[in-house]
């Protein structure tokens, strides 16, 4: 079942659709066969007049002209079939890594164009069909592209470098804001820390004095060998996975992660300060309550404790680190 969109209904103003899952799929029914243009608009989350992507539909031709809000001139794509046929067609649209894809119901892609660092989150998605078609609106998708498996050896957690701006293969998913982010850790200041690694911006970011800052020398985790437990303050499994140390007395510094808005988002976990700080939008944001990094499965987590701190906080050289 899906949401059908009667011809005409979404071109008034503000007719949006909420599309913020990544994908979505379409059926088009043609009605009297004689269907010309159709029109998908991608909103961005921050403004519903923001139009990230605009992708025009010739039915008759198979041509698309997508337009990108950062390109002033549209692309012209054509697709391996007619975009409507004498009944029905369905077809799946994502934008996930911010990559935008199309393809027809069960086959590969037609559209692939590759996004940047700089392309914006999309929230909302605005049809304009022809008289002729009728729009039904499924998500999410029920085909999308081919999941590729990976092989990989061993479990242990070890940290490694990019290669030629590739993830390892055993690279370990530490949370999602809009794509997989990964855990990477960084020098700064004295300290090596914990924090994130987002595959789009081909760079880390490291929370420290109240800031996220940017990383471009940096390892991700590897191996697959641990689990997240929920902690709270400074209540830790004995056999949590030391990550770094703080700038202060070599202090420890665990892998922690939290949600913000609709992100799960990776940072690091300071016994001192009994919190979590992860750098999100620019900033290092707290959180008390949280999940941290154990090595070995369910069965070999340890005894759960408080953990005590060695360091005087009256006496820490940066107040929140």
């Amino acid at each position: 079942m899906g949401t059908q969109i009667l011809p005409g209904k979404l071109q008034r103003p503000y007719q949006l659709h909420r599309a913020d899952s990544g994908a979505v799929q379409f059926e088009m029914i043609n009605r009297l066969n004689n269907a010309s243009k159709s029109l998908i608009v991608l909103i961005s989350k921050e403004c519903p007049h923001d139009e990230v992507y605009s992708i025009n539909l010739n039915h008759e031709s198979g041509i698309i002209d997508l337009k990108i809000s950062e390109i002033e001139k549209g692309i012209n794509i054509q697709t391996p079939k007619c975009m409507i046929p004498l009944k029905s067609q369905e077809f799946w649209l994502s934008w996930y890594n911010n990559e935008l894809c199309m393809g027809f119901k069960s086959e590969p892609p037609f559209l692939i164009h590759p996004g940047n660092s700089k392309t914006k989150s999309i929230g909302f998605i605005k049809l304009e069909v022809s008289t002729s078609i009728d729009w039904v609106i499924k998500s999410p998708p029920i085909v999308m592209k081919p999941l590729q498996y990976k092989h990989v050896d061993g479990g242990k957690l070890h940290w490694a470098k990019l290669c030629n701006n590739k993830l390892p293969p055993d690279a370990l998913i530490g949370g999602y804001e809009n794509e997989p982010i990964y855990i990477a850790r960084a020098k700064h200041n004295g300290s090596l820390c914990p924090g994130k690694y987002v595959p789009s911006h081909q760079c880390a970011y490291i929370p420290w004095g109240f800031r996220e800052h940017e990383k471009h020398d940096f390892e991700i985790l590897c191996g697959y060998n641990a689990i997240w437990m929920k902690c709270k303050e400074n209540y830790v499994p004995e056999t949590v996975f030391i990550a770094g140390n703080s700038e202060v007395n070599g202090e420890h510094l665990y892998i922690g992660r939290a949600i913000i808005d609709t992100d799960l988002v990776v940072g690091k976990v300071h016994m001192l300060y009994k919190t979590c700080y992860l750098p999100y939008k620019g900033s290092e944001v707290e959180k008390q309550t949280y999940e941290i990094l154990v090595k070995g499965d369910k069965n070999e987590r340890g005894f759960t404790g408080i953990s005590k701190c060695q360091m005087n906080p009256m006496k820490a050289i940066q107040p929140c680190i």
